[in-house]
């Protein structure tokens, strides 16, 4: 009779495990479905060849994750150049992403340019490379503020984004 005792309570432990960690999967999912997050981004001192020729690159985006698995990125930003001044830009991209324990995989699909730079350069380029791309990001939600940041800690995708 012990002997049943314990296995029935080993299964329930096991079956309440397995149902926890389904349940904050799913919950983790869905924190993000549904909200909207400004961010502002500047970058300067850029030190690769493709980017040297740029003293500072500054935007605004707006992240609206629309469903469980949607997310809507509208970008209004501006680079500058020595040779060229100050260019705006802006950008809208369609994308699937998951988020799993605290990683953002992002997969996106479509971009469309309402303000797109003549003569740009690497900025452009790499912006219309991500259609069909895919780009992983650490993450973390903490009240009213979403952490975005490289897997290797690379400045260059860190950003701090608030709720709207």
């Amino acid at each position: 009779m012990r002997l049943k005792t314990v296995i029935a309570f080993n299964i329930v432990l096991f079956v309440s495990v397995v149902a926890i960690g389904l349940y904050q999967w799913k919950f983790e999912q869905q924190q993000l479905a549904g909200t909207r997050w400004a961010c502002v981004q500047l970058d300067e001192g850029f030190v690769t060849q493709g980017y040297s020729g740029y003293q500072e690159i500054a935007d605004r985006s707006i992240l609206e994750f629309t469903s469980d698995n949607t997310l809507l990125i509208f970008q209004k930003g501006h680079f500058k150049t020595a040779a060229e001044g100050t260019k705006p830009y802006e950008v809208y991209f369609e994308a699937d992403y998951t988020a799993e324990n605290g990683l953002l995989s992002v997969a996106y699909h479509h971009i469309d340019w309402d303000l797109k730079p003549a003569d740009s350069g690497s900025l452009v380029r790499d912006m219309d490379a991500l259609v069909r791309a895919k780009i992983e990001l650490m993450y973390k939600v903490q009240g009213e503020h979403l952490f975005l940041f490289s897997k290797g800690r690379a400045e260059e995708r860190n950003y701090t984004c608030y709720r709207k």
